[in-house]
């Protein structure tokens, strides 16, 4: 379950064939007319933009993941000379500094209508927004592999007389904190009260309150890592790397604080009052 509305549109690898008759894998940006208003007109058929072309599949997905991170921010779009037709206009993804995507030649004011369409087709959010939150048993990302990492989480104020098995009996609740109750800070302490008291007694909690970039990284992990564990069989399973990114995710992303009392020598406990 995601707490975000499906996007209108999506990044796929798509299989072209070389001039010299070889395959090559490439990123497309393709809108998904099922997920905008009817009616709306979908320039280019649909597909946007397109990365430069790849030789490995595996490198292709590789960079197919790395754009889906930021792939949402309308901020890394821009027009600017096609990379092939410097005399033309495109509309480009610059991630780190490097065109990823770029549209067709266009004119100039062409150009600037397709990147003022494609800003507000990754802006677009239907008027309802989701509340929920996602439940992670910390159990689950035992280590059971050489290669697996070790959740290295905040668990209370003191490490010598503060609980040192992060993963028996322990949850994370992961929640958006910018939805119309969610938001109000009130509500986030009367719901972890609530969450608290109703859970059963053996168990404890830490809770994440995420904004939408945080939260988005999660699902993207949280998915993969499901999806790995989903694939395995009695014989085989291949999940280290997938619940190493989400470790990894888990241990440099700070959460309410789980002691009694504060310290300020601990990150997670900025805001914390008592439990």
């Amino acid at each position: 379950m995601s707490l975000f509305t499906k996007p209108p549109y999506r990044l796929e690898m798509v299989t072209v064939r070389a001039k010299k008759g070889g395959l090559q894998h490439q990123i497309v940006f393709k809108v998904l007319p099922e997920n905008l208003p009817p009616g709306t007109a979908l320039p280019y058929s649909g597909i946007l933009l397109r990365s430069k072309r790849f030789v490995s599949p595996k490198k292709a997905q590789d960079k197919r993941e790395a754009l889906n991170t930021q792939i949402w921010n309308k901020n890394h779009y821009s027009v600017d000379e096609h990379p092939r037709e410097t005399s033309r206009q495109a509309v480009r993804f610059v991630l780190d500094g490097i065109p990823a995507l770029y549209g067709e030649p266009l004119g100039e004011a062409e150009a600037n209508e397709l990147l003022e369409f494609i800003r507000d087709l990754v802006s677009f959010e239907p008027p309802s927004e989701k509340e929920g939150f996602h439940l992670l048993e910390h159990i689950l990302l035992r280590p059971n592999d050489p290669n697996d990492d070790l959740l290295n989480i905040s668990l209370g104020c003191d490490p010598l007389t503060g609980p040192r098995d992060p993963y028996s009996a322990w949850l994370s609740v992961l929640l958006p904190n910018w939805t119309a109750k969610f938001s109000n800070k009130q509500f986030q302490e009367y719901f972890e009260q609530t969450f608290r008291r109703e859970m059963p007694a053996e168990l404890a909690a830490r809770f994440c309150w995420l904004d939408k970039v945080q939260m988005r990284r999660f699902e993207e992990l949280f998915q993969a890592w499901l999806e790995a564990k989903a694939a395995c069989t009695p014989d085989e399973c291949h999940v280290t790397a997938a619940a190493n990114a989400l470790i990894d995710w888990l241990n440099n992303t700070p959460c309410s604080c789980t002691c009694a009392t504060c310290c300020s020598s601990d990150s997670a406990c900025g805001d914390c009052k008592e439990c």
